[in-house]
């Protein structure tokens, strides 16, 4: 679980700070920032897990990555949807508190689907 909570880690941060870029030097929507964030943390994510969560020693191939974005994107459909309900059902929540706790919904799922359907 160590290098998929570091991985992660990495995937939050990516995923966080192209959000707040494009919110505040390039003066993008929240939804509409998040998704270069997401797109953003999905590459990290995945070099980070290939490296990290599950120690692989082969190259990276197009087919894994194939693999890797179709399980990523509905863990992403997950977070983002969880995102947008609590931005758009508490529009005071901060917009990172929302991403918190998108983020930790989507984990074991993320997990699930890297460990079985990718690597």
């Amino acid at each position: 679980w160590g290098g998929f909570l570091v991985s992660g880690a990495v995937a939050f941060t990516v995923d966080a700070g192209v959000m707040e870029i494009g919110i505040r030097l390039l003066g993008l929507p929240t939804l509409l920032a998040r998704f270069g964030g997401v797109a953003c943390a999905m590459l990290a994510a995945w070099l980070c897990h290939r490296s990290l969560t599950f120690a692989l020693t082969t190259k990276p191939s197009l087919a894994e990555f194939a693999r890797y974005v179709a399980a990523a994107s509905t863990t992403a459909l997950i977070n983002y949807g969880v995102f947008v309900a609590l931005i758009v059902g508490w529009s005071d929540m901060p917009r990172l508190a929302a991403l918190v706790v998108a983020s930790c919904l989507a984990t074991i799922f993320a997990y699930l689907s890297m460990r079985y359907g990718v690597f």
